[in-house]
């Protein structure tokens, strides 16, 4: 009976598993994909004018900013991926060369490609902090701002929290969007 009963929970227990939905696949998380993050890139390497303008073009027809972007991504990219291979060709070229006087040639090539990429991105590294400074200045003075109106501030969270309203003001829109004017519930 107890053997019975042992082989049954076990097939039981088997026919509970195996009917248990497989789970699927999660979809990605949120955030910069791979696509974004390659339009990102690119986006970096163009100049202040060029980012200005699809910023414009971003605020005023997001598809058309993204279909851009995709384009100059693969541009970016492609241009990249062509140097890198340029790179990797030299350096077996200098390894199977038997000339000295050509590997020292090959050698020099290579040496002058490779500090034109470095020195490059050390610029976009260096318009990177400075972009990070003058951020940090806007944050800095917005902070002394709200510590100016820190009394008005105080009050207006009070007069939210005693009347039953939310607490925090309403969302700001993102920089460079035309604000709309804020409407406040009617009493």
């Amino acid at each position: 009976m107890t053997k019975i009963l042992l082989t049954l929970t076990v097939v039981l227990s088997a026919l509970m598993v195996s009917a248990r939905p497989v789970p699927e696949k999660r979809p990605p998380a949120p955030g910069p994909s791979g696509v974004s993050r390659h339009i990102w890139r690119a986006f970096g390497e163009l100049s202040d004018a060029e980012r200005k303008e699809m910023m414009q073009l971003q605020r005023e027809n997001p598809e058309k900013f993204l279909e851009v972007m995709k384009k100059k991504a693969e541009a970016f990219f492609k241009a990249e991926k062509a140097e890198r291979q340029l790179i990797a060709d030299l350096a077996q070229k200098y390894r199977s060369e038997k000339n000295k006087s050509r590997k020292e040639k090959i050698k020099q090539e290579l040496s002058e490609l490779l500090k034109k990429r470095f020195n490059k991105r050390l610029a976009l590294n260096r318009k990177h902090v400075e972009n990070m400074k003058k951020r940090t200045q806007m944050l800095e003075k917005e902070l002394d701002k709200r510590a100016a109106n820190s009394e008005k501030i105080i009050k207006f969270q009070l007069d939210a929290v005693l009347e039953g309203r939310e607490l925090r003001p309403p969302r700001r829109p993102f920089r460079g969007a035309k604000q709309s004017p804020v409407k406040t519930p009617a009493k």
